[in-house]
């Protein structure tokens, strides 16, 4: 009988459409995977400022150095900024922003002009609906499921889905009978069986969960499309996500934390995206500014989606955020 693992690896294979899905323990051991597979020295690592900080802590263990590129205020790619910025023999990790999804065609237009590496971070999108030309595509359980650490790696090269998965064995080699090698030094960040079952169950009825979601986002949409006090995502450009990412105008950019904390306590478990990494103390960059990425940061806020909600809970969240907006309507602020 297929052990549960692989289990997991078939489901997500038909589910995601690739040839091969690895699973790992931690988000973070699969971005040093990715990183140490595909990075060098003399390569420079192109990636948004705006992602899980399980990726710089990666990148610090990686050989190469991060150069990031500017966001869009839906939390897209910038493409037109990126391209100033790129030199050749680079790699980029091409990410999404909880449902709103990157121009993959660009970056491929991209990755192919100036012989780029390119990698995608699905991390903040499970639901992704369509493959990119990636070498390889990472893909987070907390997108999926919140507070689950774990993490999946796509690809279709059969090359590179052998050396990952024996890097994820911690170079375990099993030979006749109970006879084994080791040839690496590296730990085993395989999924514990305990893990592995769990996300076995929660892959059931995906495509359901899928569909819910898009339900809900319909829901916000609908409810919202008429406020003049935020701006919703690109809806030809989103993708089922667990959060429903909005905008504030910049007259609301000020009383945003006000803004945050009555939505709290209102029962309405709103959450806001990445600060930009080169901001926070042990990643500091005095030297580093990116307005699209600042300005993201300043006015976001996300909005529960999940599908266990129900569609009237989404429209009643959807009416209390515009009760609350009309309360800060008068107030403005300038920079």
């Amino acid at each position: 009988m297929m052990d549960v693992t692989a289990q997991i690896s078939r489901r997500l294979e038909a589910f995601w459409g690739y040839k091969h899905v690895l699973c790992t323990d931690t988000l973070q051991h699969a971005y040093e995977l990715i990183l140490n597979q595909f990075t060098t020295k003399e390569h420079a690592l192109f990636c948004s400022a705006n992602q899980n900080i399980e990726l710089y802590k990666a990148i610090n263990c990686a050989p190469c150095t991060p150069h990031y590129y500017d966001l869009r205020l839906d939390g897209t790619l910038d493409i037109k900024q990126l391209q100033k910025q790129l030199t050749d023999q680079s790699t980029l990790l091409f990410s999404h922003y909880y449902g709103a999804l990157s121009d993959h065609t660009a970056c491929e237009v991209l990755a192919q002009e100036y012989a780029l590496t390119l990698l995608e971070d699905a991390t903040n999108t499970f639901y992704r609906p369509i493959k990119s030309k990636a070498v390889a595509t990472l893909f987070s359980l907390e997108s999926l499921i919140e507070g689950e650490k774990a993490a999946f790696i796509a690809t279709d090269s059969d090359e590179i889905a052998q050396q990952l998965q024996h890097q994820i064995k911690g170079g375990y080699i099993q030979k006749k009978n109970y006879n084994y090698d080791i040839d690496l030094s590296t730990p085993n960040i395989e999924l514990s069986p305990l893990l592995a079952k769990m996300i076995l169950e929660h892959l059931e009825h995906l495509e359901l969960r899928r569909s819910l979601i898009t339900q809900h986002q319909k829901v916000y949409y609908e409810k919202l499309k008429h406020s003049r006090l935020i701006t919703l995502p690109p809806q030809e450009h989103l993708t089922p996500s667990r959060t429903f990412a909005i905008a504030l105008v910049p007259a609301l950019f000020c009383p945003k934390e006000e803004i945050y904390n009555a939505l709290k306590e209102r029962g309405i478990d709103v959450k806001v995206g990445y600060k930009p990494i080169y901001k926070n103390s042990a990643f500091l960059d005095t030297h580093c500014s990116l307005f699209g990425t600042e300005e993201l940061y300043k006015s976001e806020l996300l909005l529960p989606c999940d599908d266990y909600l129900s569609t009237e809970e989404i429209a009643h969240y959807a009416e209390l955020l515009l009760e609350i907006l009309s309360q800060f309507n008068y107030r403005g602020c300038s920079f």
